[in-house]
């Protein structure tokens, strides 16, 4: 049986937390200085971090088509009662109680039932109804590859990574094609689309997370060991202490940089 990892639950309240702030600066305009300070968004891309790590951690040995069946069927038993009742519910308040006029077409809604809504690239379906369960649309891309990345993971490894890479690299190449405008001013195709909302462009995340979790389960004697625990623990602390200095003044900079990501359109 696989040991606890009680302080994961401690790490997904702040990033939880790094995602409420964000949202309530921008429609209600609270905790404005701390989302400019900080890229909250950030708190995303670790949830997509955790994800590869924990099912690795305890899915680690999954083989078969019956189990990897049984395994994205448990995966969408434990999301998709949750994400269609908030669902619903937004839609009553949103049209309804406040009586917004909001009254998406039928495929925004189908799309958003079957959690396919960030592959569409445009906010008025990635956005629909329940804005931020997009990420749950592209969680679901990763349980569904999680079964034939985990395949012989601990020798090909590379390989997967190598595969996350080129699905970036696919999504700047659309960008550098298609040249779309980098900022959502309405329901448009906009390079956030691509690179930040498109499923397979965060694959690499979750694969780093998959990563991760290798490193953790073949590695866990040292890691627990007393005396190494502290000096990793030593380490970890440098780097929190490190970052929490450096990164309002990174986060300030990259929202003011932007473009760099996008430097295949002047080419």
């Amino acid at each position: 049986m696989k040991k606890q990892l009680p302080a994961l639950t401690s790490l997904r309240f702040f990033a939880a937390a790094m995602i409420v702030v964000q949202h309530a600066a921008g429609h209600f305009g609270v905790f404005k200085d701390l989302a400019k300070n900080y890229a909250l968004d950030q708190g995303v891309s670790f949830f997509f971090v955790l994800s590869g790590f924990i099912l690795t951690y305890t899915h680690g040995n999954l083989s078969g088509v019956k189990n990897s069946i049984y395994f994205l069927w448990a995966r969408i038993a434990r999301i998709w009662p949750s994400h269609a009742t908030t669902m619903i519910t937004f839609y009553i308040l949103w049209a309804y109680v406040f009586s917004t006029g909001y009254s998406p077409d039928i495929s925004t809604t189908l799309s958003n039932l079957t959690l396919t809504q960030s592959w569409i690239p445009y906010p008025s379906y990635f956005f629909s109804y329940n804005g931020v369960s997009w990420s749950l649309s592209t969680e679901l891309f990763f349980y569904a590859m999680f079964p034939l990345l985990i395949i012989n993971i601990r020798k090909n490894w590379p390989l997967k990574l190598l595969f996350s890479v080129s699905l970036l690299g696919l999504s700047f190449l659309i960008i550098s094609i298609t040249r779309p405008p980098a900022v959502i001013t309405g329901d448009i195709i906009t390079s956030a689309s691509w690179l930040y909302i498109w499923p397979p462009a965060r694959l690499l995340e979750f694969v780093f997370g998959m990563l991760a979790g290798l490193v953790v389960m073949q590695k866990s004697d040292s890691l627990l060991d007393s005396r190494w625990s502290a000096i990793y623990g030593f380490m970890a602390l440098t780097i929190m202490i490190c970052a929490g200095i450096l990164v309002p003044n990174l986060s300030s900079w990259m929202l003011s940089h932007q473009w760099i990501p996008l430097w295949q359109d002047s080419c």
